[in-house]
């Protein structure tokens, strides 16, 4: 795929290392590919037709690495619009990261043994606002660290510490 031009052009917001949002502009291509069974398996496995989309920054930015994001899916992918849907999925990877870290560390939600979603929804009110903000806006350091003091106060005061 080296020398195949690219399919497609798409732009991402990604966060630096001081976490400032930097516009990215990057070359798509995808093909499928065929993954044969094991040797031995032959009988218990079919063959897989993935797809892979390799997404690369035009341009050696100076202050950091270039973005190059290698996908494999099991999805089909026939035309560039499916290929930048699939690299879209990807780019929301990271917002949920940052979600279950804050749930994790922040609101101790492992800790305390969440079993139910409504338990869940309960833990989570322990943060006010920015943290209600919808889930598909991108959370600052300031935001992280606001939903962790209030979680942990919170726990503290509950322990009797």
């Amino acid at each position: 795929m080296a020398n195949e031009p690219p399919c497609a052009a798409h732009v991402v917001e990604i966060r630096n290392d001081k976490g400032d949002a930097v516009t990215v502009a990057l070359d798509v291509k995808f093909r499928a590919i065929h993954v044969l069974r094991p040797i031995g398996k032959q009988k218990r496995y079919p063959p897989l037709t993935l797809t892979y989309i390799h997404a690369r920054e035009r341009d050696q930015p100076t202050d950091r690495d270039r973005v190059e994001w290698r996908l494999v899916t099991n999805l089909p992918v026939h035309s560039a619009e499916q290929a930048i849907e699939q690299l879209s999925w990807y780019a929301l990877r990271w917002k949920i990261e940052v979600f279950h870290k804050i749930m994790k560390a922040g609101c101790r939600a492992e800790e305390v043994k969440l079993r139910t979603a409504e338990l869940l929804v309960n833990r989570k009110r322990c943060t006010k606002a920015p943290c209600n903000r919808p889930v598909n806006m991108e959370l600052s350091r300031h935001d992280i660290g606001t939903c962790r003091g209030r979680c942990g106060r919170r726990d503290q005061r509950r322990r009797g510490g």
